[in-house]
């Protein structure tokens, strides 16, 4: 089977440890997109990047650098709902009034006269 043009496009590189450079594809991003949908993949592999190069003594083989990216990934997966994740519309509204609610609670406990 060909592959789709989209597919072989590179995104960015990550660098590895030994000077070498690990190639992420828009196949790639596609993938990982679908497999953390509360997660901004492409800024997520811009940050993983940026580290790898702030932290050379920390890169990563040609062996491990994808498990670092699925454990970087899964990691903002699952902080995503409470760390501004993609959110629907219906979330979003669900939290405003969550909050609306949470603000009525604090103003009418501030009403109550101390026991003391």
């Amino acid at each position: 089977a060909a592959l789709n043009e989209t597919q072989e496009v590179e995104f960015l590189r990550i660098p590895l440890l030994g000077e070498q450079e690990h190639i992420v594809t828009e196949a790639d991003i596609a993938e990982y997109s679908e497999a953390y949908p509360a997660v901004d993949a492409r800024q997520q592999l811009r940050e993983i990047r940026q580290w790898n190069i702030d932290n050379p003594k920390n890169r990563k083989t040609p062996n491990g650098v994808r498990r670092h990216i699925g454990l970087w990934l899964t990691d903002k997966q699952n902080r995503g709902s409470r760390m501004g994740g993609k959110r629907g519309p219906e979330t979003i509204d669900q939290t405003c009034q969550e909050m609306e609610e949470q603000w009525q609670r604090l103003k009418d406990f501030k009403k109550k006269p101390s026991p003391l």
